[in-house]
């Protein structure tokens, strides 16, 4: 294995040792693929007896890409004892004369330290802040960067030495705008770690709305009480429409006693109709809804249209129907809507945007 030398502190007591891998960074965990999906018919795997096309010798074989896997690598990072122990509880402990490592430290005046296969660039930059070295600190820092250093971060609880820098950051990411699911949990872990209230509030209506799937932490240190809390406020949201859709379903299909029977079929079959193009059946979703976010259906609703009636002579049948797309429906579909994110316990409320919207991002949340 390769050796690689780092100095932060030429005079440092304690060798930092960094094993690199190739191992995926807050990872999306896609639905599987099923194990034998169904083939069309015409298609799929010929039998013995059939004949084929036969490839011609001028066609040249394609060859499948492999992505070449770089070599591990050992990097030894020379850093000062006193300054991670000022900036960081963790090596505070880890240095003192009760462990192993410490005792090392004060036997022979040196010692080595293995840590977790960190991100190389974000541990480095990390230790040149604990070590004051601010100018090679960059002014600018993507969303994935800024969360792999607030993770390292979080392991060592050493938030505090990142204080002004972390706010020039966040400044700077705060404009930005986050369409996809990984960049929306990623930005959701920053908001947490240093404790951004307001953009908080935001991204978790924004999530509770927008995702179409049960929100994962995607393996960052987010509290599982938090996803917990942003999976049932999405999961009840999207139940109660459900309800009142197929409540209203249900009404026309017992038959409203003032629409008569060829208005109560009509209505009935228009809004099954419109259940189909919503991606529902007549026997309603269950949780965890996979492939569907309260956002969207609340959207489909509105756009249904009652199907105009007309009456035949004589008949001075005057009612408001309930029906989905009628005032009195749309004013309780609006009730149902949320319209308040997660707060961070400990910290004041915060005005937030009310219509879920997270720095103009728009649209469903989309994998990546």
């Amino acid at each position: 294995m390769r050796e690689i030398t780092h100095v932060i502190d030429p005079d440092g007591e304690v060798i930092l040792l960094l094993v690199t891998s190739d191992a995926p960074f807050a990872v999306l965990h896609n639905d599987p693929e099923p194990a034998s999906a169904p083939v069309a018919q015409g298609q799929g795997v010929r039998t013995a007896g059939e004949a084929g096309p036969v490839p011609s010798r001028t066609t040249p074989t394609r060859v499948p890409f492999i992505k070449e896997i770089p070599e591990p690598a050992l990097h030894r990072i020379r850093v000062s004892a006193k300054h991670l122990t000022f900036a960081s509880v963790v090596f505070e402990k880890t240095l003192s004369d009760k462990w192993k490592e410490g005792a090392e430290l004060r036997d022979q005046g040196w010692v080595e330290i293995q840590t977790p296969h960190w991100d190389l660039d974000s541990f480095l930059l990390l230790l040149r802040i604990i070590h004051g070295h601010n100018d090679n600190v960059p002014v600018r820092m993507n969303v994935e960067q800024l969360a792999r250093l607030a993770v390292i971060a979080d392991y060592y609880d050493c938030r505090r030495v990142l204080g002004f820098f972390s706010s020039v950051w966040i400044d700077y990411l705060v404009g930005n705008t986050f369409t996809t699911y990984r960049d929306v949990m990623l930005w959701l872990w920053i908001c947490w770690y240093f404790q951004i209230a307001d953009e908080f509030s935001e991204i978790t209506l924004f999530l509770m709305r927008r995702s179409d799937r049960p929100i994962e932490s995607l393996g960052l240190p987010i509290p599982d009480n938090i996803i917990a809390q942003l999976n049932q406020k999405r999961d009840s949201s999207i139940q109660l429409l459900l309800d009142l859709l197929y409540g209203h379903l249900e009404y026309y299909r017992d038959g409203c006693g003032e629409c008569g029977y060829a208005r109560n079929s009509m209505m009935f079959g228009a809004l099954a109709k419109h259940l189909r193009t919503m991606g529902l059946v007549l026997t309603p979703p269950k949780p965890p809804f996979r492939g569907f976010s309260d956002s969207s259906l609340h959207d489909s609703v509105r756009a249904f249209r009652l199907p105009e009636w007309h009456a035949a002579r004589g008949d001075t049948e005057k009612h408001e129907c309930v029906a989905v797309g009628s005032s009195k429906s749309l004013m309780r579909l609006n009730s149902l809507s949320m319209w308040e994110g997660l707060r961070i316990p400990g910290l004041p409320d915060e005005e937030e945007s009310a219509d879920g919207s997270v720095n103009g991002a728009a649209g469903e949340l989309s994998d990546g």
